[in-house]
């Protein structure tokens, strides 16, 4: 699955799940791609809702975290920032460390993590360790490897811009447009004789 990274703007364009498209002769089933919102005005996207979008990536401590939002609002930390204030993060909002790509310096995290409880790290080549809070999720990592570098949760994370997505119909829309185009009714056969009535005689068929 793919985590695709955008404004808040281009993710209003879909109101659909949609997938990576695909050469139409694979067989296989077409990537998931989920949405990644990436702002820094958080009262718009609280007032108008997420929508179809997953997540949301900041760099900024918004000073709440709405029900539905909590556990999915990422306040993104670089290596080497002071990370003081992660302490004092609103409940719901996920501290996300992001190391460089060589960072590899697992008891340095460790320290981190036992510092800051609520923090998660992204980025470098890491080791699956306990106590080591790896990747924005933990659901569906327990069928990943102990090495992450380049992927770090059942999520690649890729730039919406750099690749091609597709919408994909709900079943339930899919009935509906199918219901509808069935419910047009066919001229009956009795109108269709009153019609060709009419063209040849200039008046109009009593029906009896």
């Amino acid at each position: 699955m793919l985590l695709a990274s955008c404004s808040y703007e281009d993710s209003r364009k879909y109101n659909s799940k949609i997938v990576l498209v695909s050469d139409e002769k694979s067989k296989k089933k077409p990537e998931e791609v989920f949405l990644n919102i990436v702002t820094d005005d958080l009262e718009e996207v609280f007032e108008r809702g997420l929508g179809v979008a997953k997540c949301i990536t900041t760099n900024i401590s918004p000073m709440k975290c709405p029900e539905d939002f909590k556990g999915n609002i990422f306040r993104v930390y670089n290596y080497g920032d002071d990370l003081s204030s992660v302490l004092d993060e609103v409940e719901g909002v996920v501290p996300l460390l992001v190391l460089p790509d060589d960072f590899s310096d697992m008891r340095e995290l460790y320290n981190i993590m036992m510092k800051y409880p609520t923090i998660r790290a992204t980025g470098g080549n890491l080791l699956e360790i306990p106590g080591i809070r790896i990747g924005r999720y933990d659901k569906g990592k327990e069928k990943m490897t102990s090495v992450f570098n380049g992927v770090y949760d059942i999520y690649r994370e890729v730039d919406l811009e750099d690749i091609q997505v597709q919408r994909v119909m709900s079943k339930a829309s899919a009935r509906g447009t199918k219901s509808s185009k069935s419910s047009s009714k066919k001229p009956s056969s009795k109108n269709k004789k009153t019609e060709t009535f009419s063209k040849f005689f200039g008046g109009e068929m009593e029906e009896f």
